[in-house]
């Protein structure tokens, strides 16, 4: 399985008119690359490249992976065959900056910046000759790629990960895999993201985010740490793709009426499965400029994640969160 950013350019590549700008924060589901609750966001695939079998089935397997997201995440998906007016622009086909086994994808409404000049956002380049890009191998780096369309980073990149490298061992196994630099290895595996996360569950390591962590590289808490491959969304993604798009916002100073989702905490049990036991939530509106204190009592000790989601859209806006 191959990794999910360029083998040899491992940073998405923006349009020639962004490079003078100031530089794109790396950023975690941020509120400045969030699309818009409830919008429709068009993905499009060139003709030229679902012309055969093997372009047929990879457009099949992006309109049906990616929409899995939608299932959780208030969006939709209009899947075009063209570029033109596309809000993601997907490539399927293998060139000189992209070649077989490249994935990737800009974060976000950061899509749009290489879309509106003609380029692509997210690189798809499935080899059709290698067996091991079956329809699981597929689905898996779809999910992922669409992740970050939504604004996911890394799960492994998180700030707060408990994952402590070993640093010559993770470059022992990266630079053959991939073929980055060391510095490529450093900027995709072991630093973390700078940029403030507006929402998040617990750390995940089943997370279809994750890299996978073979034995030797890495211990949490002291003790050997190891991960797979994550093939599918697991409950945390599920719960941060509906708390970042939620079914229903109310709005300021009101609450939502019941059993709507809220906009501020966001309950296990308004997500597609069963819910975890003792589950709750709560919504508070909030006065623009006047700080508000929010204290929450359980009956009985915690389960699952305690996770504050804010609902506002203003990347000046800022939510701390505390247990005690």
């Amino acid at each position: 399985m191959s990794t999910c950013l360029y083998p040899f350019h491992p940073q998405p590549k923006l349009p020639q008119s962004l490079l003078a700008a100031p530089p794109l924060r790396q950023r975690a589901a941020m509120a400045n690359v969030r699309w818009p609750t409830g919008g429709l966001i068009t993905v499009g695939v060139l003709p030229a490249q679902i012309a055969d079998d093997w372009g047929q089935h990879l457009r099949a397997a992006v309109r049906q992976y990616a929409a899995e997201w939608t299932q959780y995440a208030n969006l939709a998906f209009a899947f075009v065959d063209t570029w033109q007016g596309a809000d993601v622009t997907v490539n399927l086909q293998p060139a000189r900056e992209a070649p077989y086994g490249t994935y990737s994808s800009l974060l976000g409404t950061e899509c749009r910046y290489a879309s509106s000049e003609g380029e692509a956002s997210t690189h798809l380049v499935f080899d059709p000759h290698d067996p091991a890009n079956t329809d699981q191998e597929l689905g898996r780096v779809i999910r992922h790629e669409f992740g970050h369309v939504l604004g996911l980073i890394h799960e492994h990149e998180r700030p707060d990960r408990p994952l402590v490298w070993d640093l010559p061992a993770v470059l022992a196994y990266y630079e053959p895999l991939t073929g980055w630099s060391e510095a490529d290895i450093q900027q995709q595996v072991i630093e973390p993201y700078a940029g403030a996360i507006v929402a998040e569950t617990n750390w995940d390591p089943t997370s279809i985010m994750m890299y996978p962590v073979p034995p030797g590289l890495a211990t949490v808490n002291g003790q050997p740490f190891s991960v797979g491959w994550n093939l599918v969304l697991s409950d945390r993604d599920k719960r941060i793709a509906a708390a970042m798009y939620p079914r229903s916002v109310p709005a300021i100073g009101q609450s939502p009426p019941p059993p709507a989702g809220p906009a501020g905490l966001k309950a296990a049990a308004d997500l597609p499965g069963p819910p975890p036991p003792a589950t709750a939530s709560v919504a508070v509106g909030c006065v623009v400029g006047q700080p508000t204190a929010i204290t929450i009592t359980l009956d009985q000790p915690a389960t699952e994640d305690i996770a504050v989601f804010p609902a506002s859209d203003n990347p000046d806006d800022t939510f701390t969160a505390g247990t005690t």
